[in-house]
């Protein structure tokens, strides 16, 4: 009996000291999760359904917007910095250069891609995503062959792009910015607000971005004793605008729209110095010649080099789930114009010489999915 009274005491001492420990263990992993220290569970829909990043059997790179934000991570290349294996190159504005598992893809090339893009589960060129990242939920790199899910067959992988949805019950918003002081300054300011029109079954989300740099800051050089036209500073600005509408009537179907605008201009000046002045240069500086070092970072170059595009995207989904089974339909409509002038005065020695003649391309992709 003493021995039975003995156990029963020491039984009650064991749980006495863990319930506290075991108390502490639960609220030290809830203020983890809380204040983004702990592990959380990564979503991920890379076989057309949500489950955890872990128990799905295939390669695959998941960048939250948690991540982003920390990172400030404001341009689409700069993914590639904290996704092994891929390579972004945003290339002159106009071809961009993606580089997954080692095989690369040049839009301009013609060929079929290797890596495909999707924006909201819906196919979408690559030109139309290098521009600025903003008010994204999260972007997943899946590596290797995606034809049997994503519908078209890309050896190297796939990249899908989720946009923040609206939320259907919740009044919110919020405004991030950088503002840099260095010589060749990029600021950017983006922001989004959500408002619910009928809790719980009709919302809207308004996002925008403004970037705006001074380009590379070369400017033009000019020459002693003439007048120049060319006075323009270089810069980089692109700016643009999302709305989404989320619709959900019922327990079963769910609509969702989103169109975005995106405008693009640059004005640059090509780099130029003198010969001279160059490594292992082999002639020598005239006298009496104005030198220009790289360092000085001018242009000699009769005209400026201008680029503007603008895109305009329309894609939508809607979701019917019945017996157990979900029908998914995702589409989207994407028109994009670009003009592009160069001078043909690319070899000046010093300008501005003779008369001021420019190059210039104008081109439209529509592209359907």
């Amino acid at each position: 009996m003493r021995l039975n009274q003995t156990f029963a005491l020491a039984c009650v001492s064991v749980v006495a000291i863990s319930s506290p420990a075991l108390a502490q263990s639960a609220a030290s992993s809830a203020l983890a999760a809380s204040s983004g220290t702990g592990v959380t569970d990564i979503i991920v829909t890379a076989r057309r359904k949500s489950e955890k990043l872990e128990d799905v059997p295939k390669s695959i790179a998941a960048v939250t917007s948690a991540e982003l934000n920390k990172l400030g991570i404001r341009r689409f290349e700069d993914v590639a910095v904290i996704v092994p294996g891929l390579s972004l190159d945003a290339g002159n504005g106009y071809a961009q250069l993606t580089t997954l598992r080692g095989i690369s893809f040049d839009v301009n090339s013609g060929q079929d891609a290797a890596t495909d893009f999707y924006l909201n589960d819906s196919s979408i060129q690559q030109t139309y995503l290098f521009r600025s990242l903003y008010d994204i939920s999260q972007i997943e790199v899946e590596k290797g062959p995606q034809g049997t899910l994503r519908g078209r067959s890309t050896p190297s992988g796939s990249i899908s792009f989720t946009t923040t949805q609206p939320n259907l019950y919740k009044f919110g918003g919020y405004v991030d910015g950088t503002l840099e002081g260095s010589k060749i300054a990029d600021n950017n300011l983006n922001g989004a607000i959500n408002v619910p029109i009928i809790k719980g079954v009709l919302a809207v989300r308004v996002a925008g971005s403004l970037d705006d740099s001074n380009g590379t800051d070369v400017k033009p050089a000019g020459v002693p004793g003439q007048s120049s036209t060319l006075t323009a500073n270089p810069y980089d600005r692109n700016w643009s605008e999302r709305i989404s509408v989320r619709f959900e009537p019922t327990d079963t179907l769910q609509f969702n729209v989103m169109y975005q605008h995106m405008v693009e201009r640059f004005l640059s000046y090509p780099q130029t110095a003198s010969n001279c002045t160059l490594p292992n240069a082999t002639v020598t500086c005239a006298a009496g010649f104005p030198i220009i070092t790289a360092q000085q970072r001018l242009s000699t170059v009769n005209g400026t080099t201008m680029f503007d595009e603008m895109f305009d995207i329309v894609q939508g989904s809607a979701k019917w789930h019945f017996l157990g089974q979900t029908l998914n339909y995702v589409g989207s409509y994407s028109v994009g114009t670009f003009d592009n002038a160069a001078p043909d005065d690319g070899a000046a020695v010093l300008g501005p010489f003779g008369p001021f003649t420019v190059t210039g391309t104008h081109s439209r992709n529509v592209y359907q999915s």
